[in-house]
């Protein structure tokens, strides 16, 4: 997820404005008041004043303030580690915090456990991303409090990015909810797909009809049934 940048001039212009705050208030500990100095306290309770305007412009210039962290990590891509999955489009996950968190794979539907090749692409998901570093791009919450998710596995060459803080894809990343659809362990949604981008859509679209096609995985099965099907004849 790219951010939206600023002109150059409104940068220039806003640093400008920063110093010139903190002039002000320099100038306005002198006006009336005296030289005080930082810990040495005011009567007129100025200092404190003085030091709250420039921590806040100038942040990490006045002592015991520090500068604010400038690369906000997007909340809704996040790096994290694969620790159990449950079936073949639902994964559990360490984030940086430390917290574990659901991952329902967005825009992909797989059996479920106890239907047709339901095991079968757990197996498959399970042997490749069990253990391994991901990337969680989140879409949504469901009413269920998992997160529905684009699921990435990184570039094992790493890439090279402008901004190290942020998250970002990589060239070479891949996206995993779309390789379950072209390795036939997984049906492409389409009921979530206007939440696609037109890309994706196109993408996915074309990775199930050459799965169908070719007879891969849960394809090469007699009449595979669709997962939102059975479940609705398996309600209990």
């Amino acid at each position: 997820m790219s951010k939206m940048g600023h002109p150059r001039g409104l940068r220039r212009g806003g640093r400008v404005l920063k110093w010139l705050l903190a002039l002000v208030a320099v100038f306005a500990m002198y006006l009336g008041y005296g030289q005080v100095s930082p810990g040495q306290g005011s009567s007129h309770g100025v200092w404190p004043m003085v030091e709250k305007v420039l921590g806040t412009v100038l942040p990490g210039v006045v002592p015991g303030t520090k500068p604010a962290d400038t690369a906000q990590k997007d909340p809704a891509f996040f790096e994290a580690r694969v620790l159990k999955v449950a079936d073949g489009d639902t994964l559990t996950v360490q984030d940086p915090d430390g917290a574990r968190r659901k991952v329902r794979m967005f825009a992909i539907d797989a059996p479920e456990l106890a239907q047709r090749h339901g095991q079968a692409a757990q197996a498959w998901l399970e042997k490749l991303v069990a253990g391994q570093a991901v990337k969680v791009r989140v879409v949504t919450v469901d009413k269920y409090d998992r997160l529905v998710a684009q699921v990435f596995v990184p570039n094992p060459l790493g890439c090279d990015t402008p901004e190290p803080m942020e998250p970002l894809l990589c060239e070479g990343d891949h996206d995993l909810n779309l390789a379950a659809v072209q390795a036939g362990q997984a049906w492409w949604y389409r009921f979530y797909s206007k939440e696609q981008s037109t890309h994706d859509r196109v993408q996915y679209a074309a990775a199930e009809d050459q799965a169908r096609t070719q007879g891969r995985g849960l394809w090469g099965e007699p009449k595979p049934q669709a997962p939102w099907d059975w479940r609705r004849e398996n309600r209990r």
